[in-house]
């Protein structure tokens, strides 16, 4: 913290050309998007801040119902008890997410199509999830590999979106808005599995 400066004219270990031209670029990004709402608080209504809302909402509905019963759903594929050959098996999923971070994020790094690249994991998410209700145990955890490694790939890309079209007060409120958001998704899915699993099936569930 106290190595660290808050502006580049602070910065003591950068040349001065570059604090100048980091400063006009800051400064350009200022102007362009600090005010273009008006008042700060309307930001919260903002068309693209509530599709992010719905957006984060649904990345921790699924990450959330995957991630708490997944042992429970490994163990069923396996026809046993949780134990530790079952936390062992489960380890595959969270592999596969490595490998999804890893490549999806480089890509969106080079590419900078940060809005495709969040969508096309969250299609994987999506098609991992109802693959992992499949009673076929391999499919399953493929499935569960790809629902799990698909939303947190999406996860880091998904927030450089805000700061692409806000700034300052604006993207403070928008990130805490969209954050508020999205803990309830994940408040809201083991609610809604358990639900299903004791009035439809397990299978529902």
């Amino acid at each position: 913290l106290f190595y660290l400066t808050d502006k580049p004219e602070k910065a003591g270990w950068m040349p001065d050309a570059e604090k100048v031209a980091l400063a006009e670029v800051l400064e350009a990004e200022k102007e362009d998007h600090v005010g273009k709402h008006g008042n700060p608080l309307k930001i919260l209504m903002y068309p693209k801040v509530v599709f992010l809302c719905c957006c984060y909402f649904c990345f921790n509905w699924g990450f959330y119902g995957a991630n708490f019963y997944m042992p429970t759903q490994v163990a069923a594929f396996m026809g046993s008890e949780v134990n530790f050959l079952v936390g062992m098996v489960s380890t595959i999923p969270w592999l596969i997410s490595c490998a999804f971070i890893f490549y999806f994020t480089n890509r969106s790094y080079k590419t900078g199509n940060c809005a495709t690249i969040v969508s096309l994991c969250l299609f994987l998410a999506g098609c991992g999830i109802a693959t992992s209700s499949v009673s076929n145990p391999y499919l399953g955890i493929l499935g569960l590999g790809f629902g799990v490694g698909g939303i947190l790939a999406a996860m880091p890309i998904f927030w450089t979106i805000p700061a692409r079209f806000l700034s300052g007060l604006e993207l403070a409120l928008a990130v805490a808005m969209v954050n508020s958001v999205g803990v309830l998704g994940g408040w809201c899915a083991p609610i809604v599995r358990q639900w299903f699993t004791s009035n439809m099936g397990p299978e529902w569930g």
